[in-house]
């Protein structure tokens, strides 16, 4: 089931093997042999970064969860968004932490200020 839903979600965000090679630091012909079966990610960590880069979970990519996730084929994505979920997908879990609390920080402040901005 990896090899086929890997494939789709490549696809899906329109990048040739290659560019996802690029993107993750191995070979073109590693992602081949990941989608046609020949061969899995080799640690779990791995497949947690492809997950997170696609946006899916892990259970998803093995099979266990059928429900398949929202598209993320880039429409209506820019070019910096595309970025973001790149440089996030390859981020430490630490730098993903630190990340995701900049931006949380900074989407309570913008909260504050419409709500300052209402009351007046």
């Amino acid at each position: 089931m990896f090899k086929v839903r890997l494939k789709s979600l490549r696809e899906g965000m329109g990048m040739t093997q290659q560019e996802f090679a690029d993107t993750f630091g191995v070979s073109k012909g590693t992602i081949g042999m990941w989608e046609s079966g020949a061969r899995e990610p080799k640690s779990l960590e791995d497949l947690r970064r492809i997950a997170v880069f696609f946006g899916v979970s892990t259970d998803y990519l093995l099979g266990q969860d059928k429900k398949r996730p929202a598209p993320m084929d880039g429409d209506g994505l820019s070019e910096e968004q595309r970025e973001l979920i790149r440089l996030f997908g390859e981020a430490s879990p630490e730098i993903q932490a630190a990340a995701l609390a900049v931006l949380r920080s900074a989407e309570g402040q913008d909260k504050a200020q419409d709500g300052a901005s209402a009351a007046k």
